[in-house]
Formats: structure tokens, sequence, C-alpha cells
């Protein structure tokens, strides 16, 4: 059976206060971890449930503009 777990390093937090988040894949008996090269600030993980729930920003929405053909 596959088994991801996402999880922060708190010991690693860059000057922004974002910590890296990592993935732990397991495998029959095997298992790794491995960077996902994001980061995150620790309320954000926090409220969105250790990434299970989906949060958007105001500023991280995208709005598409229409386009405008000129003839």
């Amino acid at each position: 059976m596959l088994k991801v777990i996402f999880y922060l390093k708190y010991t690693k937090v860059g000057k922004n206060g974002e910590s890296p988040i990592f993935a732990r894949i397991s495998y029959k008996n095997k298992t790794i971890s491995m960077s996902t090269r994001k980061f995150i600030s620790k309320e954000r993980w926090i409220f969105t449930g250790n990434l299970r729930n989906v949060l958007k920003l105001e500023k991280e929405k995208v709005i598409k503009m229409p386009r405008i053909f000129f003839f």
C-alpha cells in the first residue's frame, strides 16, 4: 500500500517565517523522505488542516481578463 504524508520541518524556518514542506512516501517496508521545494507559514499550515483543506487568499485568486479583439 502506498502512503504519502506531508509534514513541515519547523527547525528550518526561513527569514520570512515560512517552513519547508516535506513528504514521506512509504511503500511496503520502504520509506523515503523528500522535499517538495515549497514553503508555507505555520499558521496557514494549521488553518488548512495540514493541507487537507483548500485555502486561497484574496491575493492568490486569479481573475481571467476577457480577450478583446481589435479589428
